[in-house]
C-alpha cells in the first residue's frame, strides 16, 4: 500500500526538479489512507471514512486509488451513499476500471457520477487486462498506464503498469485544467471538467469493443473548455455525455472475456485498481536507483510489490561469507563426515544428525541450475519450513525426489548470494504445498492403461517443455499446480484415451467461476481422435483458484464436445 500510494502521488504531483516532475506539480495532494495490509482490515469501511475525509478536505477533484470488485454491478449502500456525497457537492471522482480482464465490475469506477479510467500501451492499443464493459461506457476514459516511471519508497524510481497507473494522468490533466480555469477566472465546476476530458477524447480504433470512451486528449479538453462547448449531461449530477447503444460495445454484468494466457505478467485484483506491477526499463532515460550493485539475474526483474508465487524447481543453497563457511566445516569435523560444506551430500549428511544448522545457509529454489529466489522462512512454522529444506536436499541426493514446488510470497525484497549475484526473496511461513516428486513415481502410482499413461506424460511433456518461469504470473501458478499431483489430469487422460482420443492442445484462460477476491484459471485439454479427423473433438476443463499463496482445485472436471 505505502509503495502503491507512493507512486501513484509521484505520477499526480511528483518533483517539479526530479526524474518525476508528476503531471500537475504545483497543485497540491492530500492523501488519505483507505486500505491497510492487516487480514482482519473492513475495507468497506475504511473505504467510506475515507471518502468521508475527503468530503471534508473540500477538493474539488478526488482521485480514488481503491476498485472495489463486483460481479452483480451492485454496491454496498453504505459505500454508495458516501460516494454520492461527493456527487452532490459537485466534486470530480476519478477512479481505474480495474485489472481483471473484464471478468469484474469495479466501484467507483461504474457510478455514473465517477470518471473511469481504462489503460491503453504506448500505441494507443487497450491492454486486454483493462475491466470494460457498458457499466463504464459514456463516463469513461482512456490513458496511458504502461511503462509509467515514478517514485518508490525511500528514494529511487521504477516502472509499473495497470488501470490504477493510467488513472493518475488523468486525475492530473483535469487538475491542470481546473488551474487554468481558476487563472483565467471562469467560474467552471469540476463535473464539467471530467465531461470535457470524456467528450473531447480521440475515439479508441484499434480493439474498440475493449475501451471505455476514447483516448484522453487534453488539449482538445482545454479548447472544448475555453470554447464553453462542453456537453451537458444526459441526466443531473452525471457525467454521462451520450446514450448508450442498444447492442453497442462492451460487455453485460456477469459476462467474462475470454482470452488466451497473456505474454505479459497479469495485473493482479482490482482491489487496489489493480497492483500496478513493476517493468524493467529499455528506456535511455536515466534513473536514481536505490538498488544494491551486484550482478542483476533474470529474477531479479520481479515485482517490487507483495506477490504470490507458486514456482517449481529444485532446492539450492549458498553460504554466503566465511564465517559461515568456517561454522559448517568446523560441524562437518565435528560429525566425523569427511567433504567440504558445498557438497549437497556432505551437507545432507550433517543435517540429518544436527537439523538446526539449516539456519547457517541461504537456501535457494534452483530452476534450470539456476538461483530464482533465496528463501526466507518466517512465521511460527519457520523451523518446519527449514527442516524440510533440510529434509529435501538428502532426498534430492538419494535421488528420491527430482522436482519440488515452492508456495509462498515474493516480497521485492533482494538477496546478494556468495556469487555477487541478486536473487529476490520468496517468504514461506508453513509446508504446506511444499511438495517433492519423482515423475517415474507419480506415473507409478495412477491406475492408468498403457494408451492413457502415454496421454498423460505427453500432457506432462508438453509443460514441462514450456519456457522456464518465476511461478507469479496467475495463469502459471495454475498450470504449475496442476502438474504438482496430476491425478485429475490422469483422471482425463484415461478418459479420451478408453473413447479412443489423443491429446492435442493444452490452453489456459480466466475462468468463468472467478468470485470477487479470487483468481480461478480454466485450464483446456483438447483431445482429437487421430483416425478420425472428422469426430468431434473433446474438451476436459480443470480449474484452479490461485487467490491464495496455496492455490486449489476448483470443482471435478468438466467435459464437453467440440464440433
Amino acid at each position: 500500500m505505502r509503495e502503491h500510494a507512493t507512486f501513484v502521488g509521484s505520477v499526480l504531483v511528483g518533483d517539479p526538479d526530479g526524474p518525476r516532475p508528476g503531471i500537475a506539480p504545483q497543485c497540491s495532494l492530500t492523501f488519505i489512507v483507505a486500505m491497510h495490509e492487516y487480514e482482519d482490515f473492513d475495507t468497506r469501511l475504511a473505504y467510506v471514512r475515507a471518502l468521508e475525509a475527503a468530503y471534508e478536505t473540500g477538493a474539488p477533484i478526488v482521485h480514488s486509488a481503491i476498485a472495489l470488485p463486483s460481479q452483480s454491478g451492485r454496491v454496498d449502500p453504505m459505500v454508495a451513499k458516501a460516494a454520492q456525497r461527493l456527487r452532490d457537492a459537485g466534486v470530480l471522482l476519478i477512479s481505474p476500471s480495474g485489472n481483471d480482464h473484464g471478468t469484474s465490475w469495479t466501484f467507483p469506477a461504474i457510478a455514473e457520477y465517477c470518471l473511469a479510467v481504462g489503460n491503453v500501451d504506448d500505441l494507443g492499443n487497450p491492454v486486454d487486462s483493462t475491466n470494460s464493459g457498458d457499466l463504464f461506457e459514456g463516463h469513461g476514459v482512456m490513458a496511458n498506464g504502461t511503462r509509467i516511471l515514478g517514485a518508490l519508497p525511500g528514494g529511487g524510481t521504477g516502472r509499473q503498469r495497470g488501470t490504477s497507473l493510467a488513472a493518475p494522468h488523468v486525475t492530473g490533466v483535469a487538475a491542470l485544467l481546473m488551474s487554468v480555469l481558476r487563472e483565467r477566472g471562469m467560474g467552471v465546476d469540476p463535473m464539467t471538467v471530467g465531461r470535457a476530458i470524456i467528450a473531447s477524447a480521440t475515439p479508441c480504433t484499434k480493439n474498440p469493443e475493449r475501451c471505455i470512451g476514447g483516448v484522453m486528449n487534453p488539449v482538445g479538453a482545454l479548447e472544448m473548455l475555453l470554447e464553453g462547448t462542453t456537453p451537458e449531461p444526459l441526466e443531473p449530477k452525471s457525467l454521462r455525455v451520450w446514450p448508450l447503444v442498444e447492442d453497442g460495445p462492451g460487455l453485460p454484468p456477469n459476462s467474462p472475456v475470454r482470452f488466451e494466457a497473456p505474454d505479459y505478467p497479469d495485473e493482479g485484483s482490482a482491489m487496489v485498481g489493480g497492483p500496478p506491477r513493476p517493468e524493467p526499463d529499455t528506456s535511455s532515460i536515466v534513473e536514481q536507483s536505490t538498488a544494491p550493485a551486484g550482478n542483476q539475474s533474470a529474477a531479479s526483474l520481479l515485482p517490487r510489490t507483495p506477490k504470490m508465487a507458486f514456482a517449481l524447481g529444485r532446492i539450492g543453497f549458498d553460504i554466503v561469507d566465511d564465517t559461515r563457511r568456517s561454522l559448517l566445516t568446523e560441524a562437518i569435523q565435528d560429525a566425523d563426515i569427511s567433504g567440504v560444506p558445498e557438497d549437497p551430500a556432505v551437507l545432507a549428511a550433517l543435517m540429518d544428525r544436527r537439523p538446526s544448522i539449516a539456519q547457517e545457509v541461504t537456501w535457494l529454489v534452483l530452476r534450470e541450475g539456476s538461483p530464482l529466489y533465496a528463501v526466507a522462512a518466517t512465521g511460527p512454522s519457520a523451523n518446519e519450513v527449514l527442516a524440510s529444506f533440510a529434509a529435501g536436499v538428502g532426498e534430492q541426493v538419494s535421488g528420491a525426489i527430482a522436482e519440488m514446488s515452492f508456495p509462498g510470497v515474493v516480497t521485492g525484497e533482494m538477496v546478494t548470494l556468495s556469487s555477487d549475484e541478486l536473487v529476490p526473496v520468496l517468504r514461506m511461513t508453513g509446508i504446506r504445498g511444499l511438495y517433492g516428486w519423482r515423475r517415474s513415481d507419480q506415473l507409478a502410482r495412477l491406475p492408468l492403461p498403457p494408451a492413457g499413461r502415454e496421454q498423460l506424460e505427453r500432457m506432462l511433456a508438453l509443460i514441462d517443455d514450456g519456457e522456464p518461469n518465476d511461478g507469479t504470473h496467475s495463469h502459471v501458478r495454475a498450470i504449475n499446480y496442476l502438474v504438482t499431483n496430476p491425478a485429475q489430469l490422469a483422471w482425463s487422460a484415461g478418459v479420451a484415451s478408453s473413447e479412443g482420443f489423443s491429446f492435442d492442445t493444452l490452453s489456459v484462460q480466466r475462468s468463468t467461476l472467478n468470485r470477487p477476491y479470487s483468481d480461478c484459471w480454466d485450464i483446456d485439454l483438447i483431445f482429437k481422435d487421430p483416425d478420425r479427423p472428422s469426430r468431434a473433438r473433446l474438451l476436459h476443463r480443470h480449474s484452479v483458484d490461485v487467490g491464495d499463496a496455496l492455490p486449489v482445485s476448483i470443482g471435478s472436471p468438466r467435459t464437453w464436445r467440440l464440433s
